[in-house]
C-alpha cells in the first residue's frame, strides 16, 4: 500500500482529504466545454505531479487499456463534449492524465468527463476521450466508486469495472443522437467488460517528459 493510501486510512487527514475532494469535485459540475482551456493545464501539472507522487508509489498518470476502449464518433472534439455536457457530463480534472500505446508511441488523451447518477452516488462513470488521427474521437470508459464518497476504494482501484458492460454511455451517446462505430484495431481481444483491481501502468518520467507533446495534439 502506497503512502497515499496509508494517510487516507487515517481519520483526521481522511476527513481533510475528502472534504477538499468533495468541494473540487462540487466545483466540477459546473465545468464543461467551455473549461477546455483548464485540460491543458492538467496536461501540464498532472505529468510534473507524477514525477513526485510516483516516490511514494502513487500516481498521477494512468493508461487506459483496450478493454476500456467502448467505440469511436466521427466529429470534432469538441462537439462530442458538447452533446456529453448536456447529458450530463462534467469535466474530471482531479482524474489522472490517461494515455494509450499506439503505433507510434505514447499517446495522451484529449480530455477527461464524468457522470454521477447524483453526487454522492458510491459510483461513477469516467470517460476518457482521445483524438483520432483521421479525425473523430476515441471513447474509453470504465465504471468506479466515486471518490466523493469511496476516496480509498477510488484510489487504490478497487471495484472498477473496465469498458461500458451496461451500455450507460453508449445509450448517452444515443440519446445525444451521436452516431458510434466499433474500431476493430482497437478492439479487445474478447468483447467483454471485467472488473479488475489492478496496478497502475505508467510511463516513466522520462518518457513523459520526451512525449509531453503527444499531449498538446
Amino acid at each position: 500500500m502506497d503512502l497515499i493510501a496509508r494517510l487516507l486510512r487515517t481519520p483526521v487527514l481522511s476527513r481533510l482529504v475528502s472534504t477538499w475532494v468533495i468541494a473540487v469535485c462540487a466545483v466540477q459540475q459546473y465545468l464543461g466545454p467551455r473549461a477546455a482551456v483548464l485540460e491543458a493545464w492538467r496536461h501540464l501539472w498532472w505529468r510534473r505531479l507524477h514525477v513526485v507522487v510516483s516516490r511514494v508509489d502513487g500516481y498521477a498518470i494512468d493508461r487506459s487499456t483496450a478493454e476500456e476502449y467502448v467505440c469511436s464518433v466521427d466529429g470534432p472534439l469538441p462537439e462530442l463534449e458538447r452533446r456529453l455536457w448536456r447529458q450530463g457530463y462534467h469535466r474530471n480534472l482531479l482524474a489522472a492524465m490517461k494515455y494509450r500505446h499506439t503505433s507510434d508511441g505514447v499517446e495522451w488523451s484529449a480530455s477527461s468527463w464524468v457522470s454521477r447518477e447524483r453526487f454522492r452516488a458510491d459510483h461513477q462513470c469516467h470517460v476518457t476521450l482521445f483524438g483520432r488521427s483521421s479525425g473523430g474521437v476515441d471513447c474509453y470508459v470504465h465504471r468506479e466508486p466515486s471518490p466523493v464518497t469511496r476516496p480509498l476504494d477510488h484510489w487504490l482501484v478497487h471495484e472498477k469495472t473496465v469498458g461500458d458492460p451496461d451500455g450507460t454511455y453508449r445509450d448517452s451517446l444515443d440519446a445525444a443522437d451521436v452516431e458510434w462505430f466499433r474500431d476493430g484495431e482497437l478492439s479487445p481481444p474478447d468483447d467483454r467488460s471485467v472488473t479488475v483491481t489492478a496496478e497502475v501502468d505508467h510511463p516513466t518520467s522520462e518518457h513523459s517528459t520526451a512525449t509531453a507533446s503527444a499531449g498538446r495534439r
